[in-house]
């Protein structure tokens, strides 16, 4: 079974999150650095730090809660989930709307709502809230 990148990053930091540890250690990768870098830019994550080919992420809390909840991976090897930016305004109507999605465009990774407010579309790889 061949698992993705994407998946490993997921269900590597999403167990760290479950634990409530303070950091958390991934394997470097350059998809892996974009999406750190995405995060640190939004106020998710305190920030990251580059050892090798490894990478240690130093998450960020609210009180003793962690502010950062992954959601599922949307688009996956097998069935990728593209979408324009003329669709991405009626997909993220209603109880969406409180989700980041992580989007994959021609200019990057970037959240949802920065892609409708530059009207791009792309591949949206997973959500967080």
């Amino acid at each position: 079974m061949n698992v993705s990148r994407l998946e490993k990053f997921l269900s590597s930091f999403r167990f760290s999150l479950r634990t409530n540890k303070s950091s958390v250690v991934l394997e470097k990768t350059g998809l892996t650095y974009c999406i750190l870098e995405l995060f640190v830019t939004k106020g998710f994550i305190n920030g990251f730090f580059v050892c090798g080919n490894k990478i240690i992420v130093f998450l960020r809390f609210f009180g003793f809660k962690n502010i950062l909840r992954l959601g599922h991976q949307i688009s996956k090897s097998s069935s990728p989930f593209y979408i324009s930016s003329n669709q991405l305004q009626f997909f993220l109507k209603g109880f969406r709307s409180r989700r980041f999605y992580v989007i994959s465009t021609s200019l990057g990774f970037v959240f949802s709502h920065d892609a409708l407010k530059y009207s791009l579309g792309g591949e949206i790889l997973f959500y967080i809230y």
